[in-house]
């Protein structure tokens, strides 16, 4: 990590209590959203590391099909393998207050 980049981190749902969770990113998600960010890449782009060994998608993350009104630059889409998704940010304070926000509406019955 240069000076100039932060921290990732990635906000992964817990299936078994349906809430979820920050984390540190690893260090290849890490540098994927580096370079989707430093390359300004405005879609779904493939990444593979460990020779093809990991593969996944990163692309911009849509508040607006959410309905959300903040800006939300800052935040990508991790999408696995499986079609499984997170979010992922370099800013932590934004991806706590989100991250509250959506494990109060799903625990809503």
């Amino acid at each position: 990590m240069t000076s100039i980049e932060k921290a990732v981190y990635i906000m992964i749902n817990n299936k078994s209590t349906n809430s979820n969770q920050i984390f540190q990113a690893y260090k290849y998600q890490q540098d994927a959203f580096n370079d989707y960010i430093k390359n300004e890449r405005t879609n779904k782009f493939e990444y593979k590391f460990k020779n093809g060994e990991i593969v996944f998608y990163i692309e911009k993350f849509n508040s607006e099909e959410l309905k959300l009104q903040q800006n939300y630059d800052d935040f990508l889409t991790f999408i696995r393998e499986d079609g499984s998704k997170s979010i992922i940010s370099n800013n932590i304070d934004k991806l706590k207050g989100f991250c509250g926000y959506v494990n109060r509406l799903t625990c809503i019955p």
